[in-house]
């Protein structure tokens, strides 16, 4: 029979039988989990301070009906981005402030606001030129509309410019507004001296990744920064231009977090480049996830003494590790590439920059282990023609895995996968 329907309504185009047109049949509309799900695929996710005018295409979904509102809004105000400047956003800003404070009051205690869809803030100085006005900065009236338990991210980009500024707004959220923070980034600690410590000495219990990110010109970090190395259920943790934090105490740390932690960046920490670290990561944390150690080049008084037989030890003892990325280590050798390729079996992503390398990978006739690797790049860095020259048994050898990989560099060779 469903052929039959099938073939007539090819044909009725054919012979102009007016009565074989068939109205089209609606279809099930589809529940708001689903939408959520598409809705979670949309790209870039935007706040509603930045795109609340209509030109976002998660707004627009908002407006289509009853149920894609329902599942477009959460994602929609789950981030806010508050940029504390003068430019045209920091009007928008203005007026969304009096649009949500003025339909709060006299509101029932019932009444639902999109305001309590908020999960992540963004608190951010950068774009201002100028100090900005303490009176002229709506944000704050917002801020103190959240509840204490409903932030789970925060983000700080902190400038000396407007000190004033946030010793004024970090008291509010500090620890008022964390009380479920799970993820925090603070970019410019090392420059925020007593504001950095409102943030550092109230950190919850509840944090499981943080990032600090300082400069290369700072002279000292806050008082309350070893706070953060007595987090106990800290699972991330990525540091960048901070040089005044003592091995001794990352590596007691690491000791206390034990099996729970997951991952560790290390980015232009001058002291922090030490075999004693890697070491402690290889004895206590077997279940990380994720390593990232950098060293640019022109970096002056970096001290290293990471071994070739440390970073062996780490790959055997971290079954679970996927990505590696080493820029500047001078511990990679050919023995470390023989030990990766046949034990790092979760390996998805490796990547080696050193512009003084000299590992080949000679003696690596077997990358069974890489079975999962997507990224490979082992290279000196500069200019492709001018980098070293990998041993041919090793391009060999990964060439017949390659079919899987995005990317794939061993020093002059560019590997392009099969499959593309």
């Amino acid at each position: 029979m469903k052929t039959y329907i099938a073939n007539m309504r090819l044909m009725a185009p054919m012979f102009r039988l007016p009565w074989l047109i068939f109205a089209p049949v609606p279809s099930p509309p589809l529940p708001i989990e689903i939408l959520s799900t598409i809705f979670a695929y949309i790209p870039p996710r935007i706040g509603p301070f930045d795109y609340n005018v209509g030109t976002s295409t998660l707004f627009n979904c908002s407006l289509v009906s009853r149920a894609w509102r329902a599942a477009a809004l959460p994602l929609l105000w789950e981030h806010l981005h508050m940029g504390f400047d003068k430019n045209g956003t920091h009007e928008v800003l203005r007026q969304l402030t009096f649009s949500i404070t003025n339909s709060l009051p006299g509101a029932p205690q019932d009444h639902f606001h999109v305001l309590n869809l908020v999960k992540r803030i963004t608190l951010d100085s950068r774009r201002s030129v100028v100090p900005v006005v303490l009176p002229t900065t709506p944000s704050l009236n917002i801020l103190q509309l959240f509840s204490p338990k409903q932030l789970q991210e925060i983000c700080l980009h902190y400038t000396r410019l407007n000190a004033e500024l946030f010793s004024v707004i970090l008291p509010i959220v500090f620890p008022n507004l964390t009380r479920n923070l799970r993820h925090l980034k603070f970019y410019g600690v090392c420059e925020s001296g007593t504001d950095g410590d409102i943030v550092l000495q109230n950190l919850p219990a509840t944090l499981a990744s943080i990032r600090l990110v300082g400069d290369d010109h700072s002279k000292s970090i806050p008082a309350s920064f070893s706070r953060v190395f007595a987090l106990p259920n800290l699972r991330n943790l990525a540091l960048w231009h901070i040089d005044f934090i003592q091995p001794q105490e990352l590596e007691q740390a690491l000791r206390a977090w034990g099996p729970c932690f997951r991952s560790l960046d290390i980015t232009h920490c001058r002291n922090l480049f030490r075999d004693s670290v890697v070491r402690a990561l290889a004895d206590h944390c077997p279940n990380l996830v994720s390593l990232e150690l950098a060293i640019y080049p022109g970096c002056p008084n970096v001290y290293q003494d990471i071994t070739d037989v440390t970073l062996c030890r780490l790959v055997d003892s971290c079954p679970d590790l996927a990505t590696l990325r080493l820029r500047g280590v001078r511990g990679v050798s050919d023995a470390f590439l023989v030990r990766c390729a046949s034990r790092a079996r979760a390996m998805r992503c490796l990547r080696v920059y050193d512009p003084q390398l000299w590992a080949t990978g000679k003696g690596v006739l077997a990358v069974r282990a890489w079975g999962r690797m997507k990224e490979l790049e082992i290279m000196r860095g500069g200019f492709i023609d001018e980098d070293i020259e990998m041993d041919e048994g090793f391009v060999s050898a990964v060439e017949e895995m390659a079919e899987g990989m995005t990317l794939c560099r061993l020093g002059k060779r560019e590997i392009v996968p099969r499959c593309q």
